[in-house]
């Protein structure tokens, strides 16, 4: 049973990842999409979920409160009769990357520069609205083609070169 809930521990950090970079590279991917004009940047669910995600992460910051998935974690942890170490997600992770333990001041100090980033992105590409009466134009599909295509090269010259072509 021990291993059932070391296994669902490390389930927790995957989710706890996923979630990250759920948040982290949503918001590059709008960024590169608005630069690049695609479409599905402005999709009202994604970006209010990707907003609705970073948001709850500054809150909990700010209040002090501890990560729900952080505390699963631990639960299961002691559940498997491992010791968890008491510390934050990104904490861990800064440390075993850098090589030191920031503190939670800067985490909540760059969750909030992040949330603006999000916000700000919010406020000059808005999402478009629930409901629309036009279906969106953009590159994030090819257009559609007006009429056939001639290989460069082979296009008649005058009415008369097409004439001669087609008794060929």
């Amino acid at each position: 049973m021990q291993e059932l809930y070391a296994f669902a521990a490390q389930a927790m950090v995957v989710l706890h990842m996923a979630y990250t970079a759920f948040v982290v590279l949503g918001q590059a991917a709008i960024l590169i999409g608005a630069w690049r004009h695609y479409d599905w940047i402005r999709n009202f669910w994604f970006r209010s979920i990707h907003l609705a995600s970073i948001a709850f992460v500054v809150g909990e910051s700010w209040f002090s409160i501890d990560c729900p998935l952080t505390v699963a974690e631990y639960w299961l942890r002691q559940l498997a009769g491992q010791s968890p170490q008491p510390s934050e997600f990104m904490t861990k992770w800064v440390e075993r990357t850098l090589g030191f333990e920031p503190p939670l001041w800067s985490l909540t100090a760059v969750y909030t520069l992040f949330f603006a980033t999000v916000v700000w992105s919010w406020w000059k590409l808005p999402p478009w609205p629930i409901l629309r009466a036009e279906p969106p134009t953009g590159r994030s599909r090819p257009p559609l083609p007006v009429e056939p295509s001639v290989p460069h090269g082979l296009e008649p010259r005058s009415p008369t070169d097409s004439a001669v072509a087609a008794r060929k």
